[in-house]
């Protein structure tokens, strides 16, 4: 397991990160807003890690805080959403927006007003990983 990579960022694309730790490149993909939040190349960075290995092979996924990689390890639990469904929703909404989701499917009449927001389909999938 890859916990964190530490190291000079290389560059950047619109999905991947590539960072320089001692000499071996990383490519790392990355929600867009991750990536958007990133330096410039050649400044130090720290990405948590989760990795993947599966028959089509093996790839690295890259976080900037600890709410973000667990969000994105909740999502691809469900069944059907996979890591560039995860990425896509952590582009598009924030960790937390995708934590009020959830909460709103288990005690809908606790929640804030700002997580009455939240979009409806992460509270299906909630739902669909809680039943599991």
């Amino acid at each position: 397991m890859i916990a964190f990579l530490k190291g000079k960022l290389a560059g950047k694309t619109p999905q991947v990160a590539y960072i320089d730790v001692n000499g071996v490149g990383y490519a790392v993909f990355m929600s867009a807003t991750a990536l958007s939040k990133l330096p410039e190349s050649g400044t130090t960075v720290t990405v948590l890690t989760y990795l993947q290995v599966s028959d089509a092979g093996i790839a690295l996924y890259g976080f900037l805080s600890e709410e973000e990689k667990a969000t994105f390890e909740r999502l691809i639990g469900v069944t059907g959403v996979g890591p560039k469904v995860a990425l896509a929703a952590l582009s598009t909404f924030s960790p937390r927006a995708l934590y009020c989701s959830s909460a709103a499917s288990v005690a809908p009449r606790r929640m804030s007003l700002s997580c009455r927001r939240s979009p409806a389909w992460a509270r299906r999938a909630h739902r669909a990983s809680s039943s599991s």
